[in-house]
């Protein structure tokens, strides 16, 4: 069998190196369309500017959001302290539709509507606080905690409306949820709408487990009373 030659260093320098050759072709391409090249940069790096700009713009408003909201508690607190939660929520209203005119889409009026919601529960406007939930829902489908609290605030907000069905039904989808959060609240609440209901049963079932369950509860003394009153009946 032939021994294969071993080429030379000087046949090897002569070879093409592919680095350099891939190299020199991009330069040359670079050197033919340097103007194109040029203004891809240039829109590339506008694109860069126009994406840090809006995102300050989106800052600066979410700054301007957030001062609305202060505004719109501080008007609420103000008027509620010296009169009551009525009054205040009619003080606050025309700075919380302010802000949802205006900030539709920000993250201060997905938490805004919470607080709304909040406040004319507490107002004695259960059917506006039942459309402030429901329009929060969606900003926050991606958080379990706050969705336990908005499910929490309808189930209250539909047993202040009178429809005790549809308000065991909200605090039940927090107490059979996964997310632990509020969970022993909306036992409780979902407990005390079943005593209403007369499904006096399952509301004692619920009151022996919350102590069970969730032992530094402040709602597990209470629970555990009312199941020890229901035994003994």
């Amino acid at each position: 069998m032939p021994i294969k030659k071993k080429p030379t260093r000087k046949e090897l320098l002569k070879e093409p190196d592919e680095f350099l050759t891939l190299s020199r072709r991009m330069l040359q391409y670079a050197t033919a369309h340097r103007k194109a090249i040029a203004i891809a940069a240039a829109a590339f790096f506008g694109v860069l500017v126009v994406f840090a700009g809006f995102r300050y713009y989106t800052m600066r408003a979410e700054d301007r959001a957030f001062g609305l909201l202060d505004q719109a508690v501080a008007a609420f607190d103000a008027a509620a302290e010296k009169s009551d939660p009525a009054a205040g929520q009619r003080a606050a209203e025309e700075a919380f539709t302010r802000l949802f005119d205006r900030y539709e889409g920000k993250a201060a009026a997905a938490v805004g509507r919470v607080v709304y919601a909040d406040i004319c529960y507490r107002a004695g406007a259960p059917k506006k606080a039942i459309e402030m939930y429901t329009e929060a829902l969606n900003a926050f489908e991606t958080d379990p905690a706050l969705l336990s609290l908005i499910y929490n605030g309808l189930g209250s907000a539909w047993e202040a409306a009178g429809d005790l069905e549809k308000a065991a039904e909200n605090f039940r989808r927090v107490a059979e949820g996964a997310e632990a959060v509020f969970k022993d609240d909306a036992m409780f609440q979902l407990a005390r709408i079943y005593e209403r209901m007369g499904r006096t049963a399952q509301g004692a079932k619920l009151y022996e487990q919350i102590p069970e369950q969730y032992p530094a509860s402040l709602f597990g003394e209470i629970a555990r009373e009312k199941a020890a009153r229901k035994e003994g009946a």
